[in-house]
């Protein structure tokens, strides 16, 4: 699929890791999917990238392929928004503006998290850290409780593709299920595959707070992965292809870091 991006970003993107890559062609995964679970070390995994970058797809395999938990953080702010609680009213308000929910909580309800029993064989964090600040308050609580990230994914998408993104997503409000009006189309338009409900445009997923969202990112959680590189911990990805194809990718950086050079 062509796509028009802005010089500087296309040259980013065009510059880093892809499916394509040569690294990555050099290896085939494994068969046996469960062999290639017990074979893979780095467990503790934060996934970086714009709105709409694939961030929830990719943990959502990710945590599939490898038995441990996937902890969105957009997920469960949302679940608060719907308690109708008086957090979930001015978190609502936060979020519908498309600004960053104060950190604090954020990491709260991620170290929480992060220390229930099905999180023990690693995790997943997606949509967290989304500043620097919250990086660093999030990186010290997890030492403290002897626990720490081994590895970011980041994955760089241009403006122009999250755009195209989001406008077109619709999602179930009932079992949570993401689809796309020109990428992933339901069985029944309009209706969601699973359980028939009707599918919603989420209220941050028009042109303005997309815009918004992006402008945010680009200032202050695009920084994100400077932190994480300066501790050796960032793995920059071409993730424009399609999910399969990200997915695959990452599990050869995980399974086989060495030919990465990680």
């Amino acid at each position: 699929m062509s796509l028009t991006v802005s010089g500087s970003q296309a040259s980013t993107i065009d510059s880093v890791l892809a499916p394509d890559s040569p690294e990555a062609l050099s290896i085939s995964l494994p068969a046996d999917r469960n062999q290639l679970a017990e074979q893979i070390k780095l467990r503790r995994i934060v996934v970086l990238g714009p709105p709409g970058g694939g961030k929830g797809t990719l943990a959502d395999a990710l945590a599939a392929d490898l038995g441990i938990c996937h902890l969105s953080t957009g997920d469960v702010l949302r679940a608060e928004v719907k308690s109708g609680s008086a957090l979930g009213k001015s978190l609502k308000e936060i979020m519908d503006r498309g600004e960053l929910v104060p950190f604090q909580i954020v990491v709260d309800i991620v170290v929480n998290r992060l220390q229930q029993p099905d999180c023990a064989k690693g995790y997943l964090l997606d949509g967290s850290p989304r500043r620097v600040a919250e990086a660093e308050a999030l990186e010290k609580r997890l030492a403290e409780k002897h626990i720490s990230t081994e590895i970011a994914i980041d994955l760089q998408v241009p403006d122009s593709d999250i755009q195209a993104r989001l406008e077109g997503r619709r999602l179930c409000p009932k079992c949570g299920a993401i689809y796309h009006v020109s990428f992933k189309k339901p069985r029944v338009d309009g209706k969601c595959d699973l359980d028939g409900t009707a599918l919603i445009q989420r209220s941050d997923d028009n042109a303005s707070v997309i815009a918004e969202r992006l402008k945010v990112y680009h200032q202050e959680t695009a920084p994100v992965s400077g932190f994480y590189e300066s501790r050796g911990l960032r793995t920059a990805i071409n993730a424009r292809g399609s999910a399969s194809e990200v997915e695959a990718l990452v599990l050869k950086i995980l399974w086989r870091p060495d030919v990465f050079g990680f």
